[in-house]
């Protein structure tokens, strides 16, 4: 079922900043009307503050790629395009996103092309798996 719930999805690691073999480094934009290309369901390792660096420059919003209250997020990923399932992923989101988010628990990503950015975050619904990639499948990101 999960072959086919993503089988047109563009395959990830084609388009992920790797910092190991295994680790996935994926970015977060805002959608801006951007179409979402792929979808993954990810289990929530942990969420941490983003450190802001020296005297707080980390916070300065003229600083391209700060977001506000910024959390960095790993989870590994459970269904996803091409050979991501099984992966380790980190992924830097704003504080407001972040908190749709819990530790231990599966949340969907939704993926534009190029497969490195994320614009939408969710967290699933309680169930099985096939259930959550039921939910996926249909699961509408707000692009606007």
């Amino acid at each position: 079922m999960l072959a086919g719930l993503f089988a047109g999805s563009i395959a990830l690691h084609s388009g992920c900043n790797a910092m190991s073999s295994d680790k996935l480094e994926l970015k977060w934009e805002w959608p801006a009307g951007r179409p979402v290309a792929a979808r993954m369901l990810v289990r929530i390792d942990d969420i941490t503050r983003t450190s802001t660096g020296l005297f707080g420059i980390g916070k300065s919003p003229s600083i391209e790629g700060n977001l506000p209250d910024a959390r960095t997020v790993t989870a590994t990923v459970l269904a996803g395009p091409g050979d991501a399932r099984g992966r380790t992923l980190s992924l830097k989101l704003p504080g407001p996103e972040a908190q749709k988010l819990h530790a231990q628990q599966n949340a969907g990503l939704a993926l534009i092309a190029g497969g490195q950015v994320v614009v939408c975050v969710a967290a699933a619904p309680a169930g099985d798996e096939a259930a959550q990639a039921a939910w996926l499948a249909g699961w509408n990101c707000p692009v606007d």
